[in-house]
C-alpha cells in the first residue's frame, strides 16, 4: 500500500520540501499529504465529520509506514502498518521514533489543509474511505492504555519471524511521559499510562491491532 499511494500521490500532486526533511504534497495551494522519505512514513489526509471520526477539524490523518517495528515479545520484527487518526486540538501530522511508536510532528493550519477523500460510515463500527483506485475500510480496536497514543495500528502484511532483542522501547516512553510521573501523577488516565510502561513496553508496543481491508475499484 505505502508504495502503491506514494507513486500516485506523486503522479498527481506537486511537491515542495519543508524544513526539516519532509516533502509536503499540494492541491490548490494546501497540503494533502506529507511524506517522511527517510523514515518512509507517509501522512494522508482526509476529510472525516466528528460522528465519523472524533476531530476537531473535520480532517483525519491515514498515516502509512512501510517499516514499522512491532515489538511482541521483547524481540522487533518490521512490517507496513497504518493509522486512521482524527485532528484534534492543534494539529500535528505524525512520524515514527524509536521507531516503534507515532510521534508528534510538525504543526499545520488546518485551513492550509484539505482532504484528498471522504470518511464515510461503514458496516459493524468501520470507516471506508478512497485512495485513488483503493477502497480502503478501517476498524479500530479499542485497547486498555489509551492515554498512550496510537499503540494500536492495523498491519498492511504479516510480520516475519525472527527479530533481535530491543531494549530502548521503555526508556523512550518513560522519558516522553515523564509528565505522568510528576506533574501529572494523579492526573485521569496517567495510572494506566505508568502501567503500560512499567510492565508491558519492553515487551510489546500495541494491545490489540486494528483492522484493514482494501481493494481495486473497478473503473
Amino acid at each position: 500500500m505505502f508504495n502503491y499511494v506514494l507513486k500516485r500521490m506523486y503522479e498527481e500532486y506537486p511537491v515542495t520540501c519543508k524544513d526539516g526533511d519532509g516533502i509536503i504534497f499540494w492541491d490548490n495551494g494546501k497540503i494533502v499529504a506529507i511524506l517522511y522519505p527517510k523514515e518512509q512514513v507517509i501522512n494522508v489526509f482526509l476529510s472525516a465529520s466528528p460522528d465519523v471520526i472524533w476531530n476537531h477539524k473535520n480532517l483525519a490523518i491515514f498515516v502509512i509506514a512501510k517499516k514499522y517495528a512491532v515489538l511482541n515479545n521483547g524481540k522487533m520484527r518490521k512490517t507496513e502498518a497504518a493509522w486512521l487518526i482524527g485532528c484534534c486540538g492543534v494539529g500535528w501530522d505524525y512520524n515514527l521514533d524509536v521507531p516503534m511508536y507515532l510521534k508528534f510532528c510538525n504543526p499545520f493550519e488546518e485551513d492550509n489543509v484539505t482532504g484528498i477523500s471522504t470518511c464515510n460510515k461503514g458496516k459493524n463500527g468501520t470507516v471506508r474511505f478512497k485512495l485513488f483506485d483503493i477502497q480502503v475500510e478501517w476498524k479500530e480496536t479499542e485497547q486498555p492504555y489509551s492515554h498512550i497514543r496510537n499503540l494500536n495500528p492495523a498491519l498492511i502484511y504479516p510480520v516475519k519471524l525472527g527479530g533481535k532483542k530491543v531494549h530502548r522501547a521503555k526508556g523512550y516512553l518513560r522519558k516522553q511521559y515523564n509528565w505522568e510521573y510528576n506533574e501529572g501523577f494523579e492526573t485521569a488516565g496517567s495510572k494506566q499510562t505508568r502501567e503500560f510502561i512499567d510492565t508491558q513496553a519492553n515487551k510489546v508496543n500495541h494491545t490489540e491491532w486494528s483492522h484493514i481491508r482494501y481493494h481495486r475499484v473497478c473503473k
